[in-house]
């Protein structure tokens, strides 16, 4: 008979009862292996086991995630060479464990339906970074350094990094509600970066786009798929 106990220093043993009252004790965590004769109670625990969700339960959590994404009433792409112009301005903040951004820019004015996004700038010369915040030059001092012959652009308003959660922090969705009212244009696109789940951290960082948009007199966050063009 094999169980799992527990020392009163919290160690774990695995035990083996080899017969004739003696007791074989294997440290779970690595050592060396003991022998002792049963004497004193020990408290036993049950196996430690891993919470999963049944594989339809979890197909099914995925399918309604899906659902709602191919139901959004936006669609928000990026062009190649926008995604890695963002992915050199995170790795180049990684070091420092401060979140970073930029601002976004569309080739054509966005549709109701979509945008598409070309262009991805750097926080700019006056940017403050912190672990859990970054606070963007100015447009007009971040338009002053993009090259003349983009400045046809539509500003379609921005992205930044997070070291927790995809979410919009409440700083977040203030800030694209006070930007979308002092502006004419029907919607704003925010987007989230964070690290990858998979233990690359920021090799290959995970976009999570949100759109801003009035409508029936307030003012509406939504979550929207990003699409591949």
């Amino acid at each position: 008979m094999t169980r799992v106990v527990v020392d009163p220093d919290g160690s774990r043993w695995r035990e083996r009862d080899k017969g004739g009252g003696v007791v074989e004790r294997r440290l779970i965590d690595g050592g060396s292996t003991i022998y002792r004769a049963t004497a004193e109670p020990v408290r036993m625990i049950e196996p430690e086991k891993r919470r999963e969700r049944p594989l339809e339960e979890e197909l099914a959590i995925r399918a309604r995630r899906m659902e709602e994404l191919n139901g959004a009433r936006f669609e928000v792409s990026f062009s190649d060479r926008t995604r890695d112009r963002m992915h050199d301005v995170i790795r180049s903040a990684a070091p420092y464990r401060v979140e970073t951004g930029g601002l976004l820019y569309s080739l054509h004015q966005p549709t109701w339906r979509a945008v598409s996004v070309c262009y991805a700038t750097p926080p700019g010369p006056n940017s403050r970074h912190s672990l859990d915040s970054v606070h963007l030059s100015s447009l007009a001092a971040i338009e002053r350094e993009m090259p003349d012959f983009l400045s046809h652009l539509p500003w379609v308003r921005d992205w930044h990094t997070h070291f927790g959660r995809h979410e919009p922090s409440r700083a977040d969705r203030q800030s694209w509600v006070d930007c979308l009212r002092r502006s004419r244009v029907p919607y704003f696109v925010g987007l989230i970066c964070t690290r990858d789940d998979e233990g690359h951290g920021w090799m290959f960082p995970f976009g999570h786009a949100y759109v801003t948009f009035k409508e029936g007199g307030r003012t509406v966050c939504e979550r929207v798929p990003i699409v591949d063009r």
